[in-house]
């Protein structure tokens, strides 16, 4: 991220200060972590100019599209930012689809190192479909947390594009209603994916 402004540093950094803790729009503080390119691109995109203060232009990185994004204030002087500021109901939102990006970057960081033959022929951005429909699909069943999300990972790798009918075990583990948290039957299923994987000399 790269920021500029026409200010003393020490003015810009003030500024930037204020906006270490914010309040949710329900009123809970919590931290920003606005050093995250994609967390300043989501506050900077809205229309609160106030967030400029003494900046002239805000640059950020998006590693995903591989591009940069430039953001400027509309107005030549922006009011004074509040402390604590308060998130809109928009800019939370924006930051809750951040917090999803950064889990997809982490689950292709994951399948990288894990699964490279598989994984590593793409760019990102070029990978970055197929990181949503596996958590769509996990999604779909339950799985709504990163762990659950990685062990989906792993059974779909592992199963390189075996049909889910080939493997009634790990079928049943992902679709039949039961008794037994999702959560643990994910593992199970990831753990005969495993099984099934080495059998055939795959990692």
């Amino acid at each position: 991220m790269l920021l500029f402004s026409p200010k003393p540093a020490h003015e810009v950094a003030q500024h930037l200060r204020k906006l270490l803790t914010v309040e949710l729009p329900d009123g809970l503080q919590v931290f920003l972590r606005l050093a995250d390119a994609a967390v300043a691109k989501a506050l900077f995109s809205s229309n609160d100019q106030r967030l400029f203060g003494p900046l002239s232009c805000v640059v950020t990185a998006d590693s995903v599209g591989a591009t940069w994004h430039r953001h400027q204030p509309r107005q030549p002087e922006c009011p004074d930012l509040p402390i604590p500021y308060r998130l809109s109901a928009e800019q939370s939102l924006a930051l809750d689809l951040v917090d999803r990006r950064r889990v997809l970057l982490e689950l292709d960081a994951h399948l990288l190192k894990h699964f490279p033959e598989r994984h590593g022929s793409e760019t990102v951005a070029e990978r970055w479909s197929m990181l949503e429909q596996l958590e769509t699909e996990a999604s779909a069943l339950g799985l709504d947390n990163p762990s659950g999300l990685f062990y989906y990972a792993n059974v779909m790798a592992r199963l390189d594009g075996s049909p889910l009918g080939q493997h009634p075990e790990i079928n049943r583990l992902l679709h039949n209603p039961s008794l037994q948290p999702v959560g643990e039957r994910i593992v199970l299923a990831a753990d005969l994916a495993r099984q099934w994987a080495n059998e055939r000399g795959r990692p």
